[in-house]
């Protein structure tokens, strides 16, 4: 996440995007490896809002991608990028805030294991409703490439998510609904306070009592 670049995203990801999800290849990951993952769609269109809303903020700080190197996450006092740990100690220091003593680097690679514990039971049970096998090493196949694993034997913290309780055959998609539905609303949000910007620029604020007022 420290490493990622702004121009690892496409500027306008769409529906058309091949594969599982929108294709990213960060230049920088664990290992040397230098492999591509690919980021859901909702979220790729919240990240492409994202670098859009960076682009102003950097201007209105003063600063540039000289600053920036391009990072998608940039120090707020700075503009520079984030050190290499950053991210994971602001995470670990908002559990122990929250009273979990996570010991170092559990707290972010716990979000690692839910994201592969949730994409193994979308696995699950995704090849249980189209009659595919559901045989230990063929449903871990697909969360192994999602997390850069070369073996299953990495994996073996995760396998617990394939013996889970069969009802929760819908759960991905639920996860998905509630996805887009956030999506939605966050676009939702963007165009509302674009159009306050807007109405705020041409010196006709929104009138709390629902009256109109007419634009020059």
């Amino acid at each position: 996440m420290t490493f990622l670049e702004s121009g690892d995203f496409p500027t306008h990801p769409n529906e058309k995007m091949p594969g599982d999800g929108v294709p990213i290849r960060p230049a920088i990951q664990k290992g040397g490896h230098s492999d591509s993952f690919g980021v859901p769609l909702t979220l790729a269109l919240r990240i492409s809002r994202f670098i859009q809303w960076r682009e102003r903020w950097l201007i209105q700080g003063g600063w540039s991608e000289k600053e920036a190197k391009g990072r998608l996450f940039v120090s707020g006092k700075t503009g520079t990028p984030l050190g290499n740990k950053t991210i994971t100690q602001m995470i670990g220091s908002a559990f122990r805030k929250i009273g979990v003593e996570a010991g170092r680097g559990a707290g972010v690679h716990s979000f690692r294991r839910k994201y592969a514990e949730d994409s193994t039971r979308d696995d699950l049970s995704s090849r249980r409703a189209g009659g595919y096998s559901t045989a230990m090493e063929d449903v871990m196949h697909g969360t192994a490439h999602r997390l850069g694993h070369r073996s299953l034997s990495s994996q073996v913290a995760y396998q617990r998510a394939v013996h889970a309780s069969t009802h929760k055959d819908h759960t991905h998609e639920l996860r998905t609904s509630l996805e887009e539905a956030e999506s939605e609303l966050a676009v939702a949000k963007a165009e509302n306070a674009a159009l306050r910007a807007e109405l705020s620029r041409r010196g006709a604020p929104a009138n709390p009592k629902g009256g109109k007022k007419k634009l020059r």
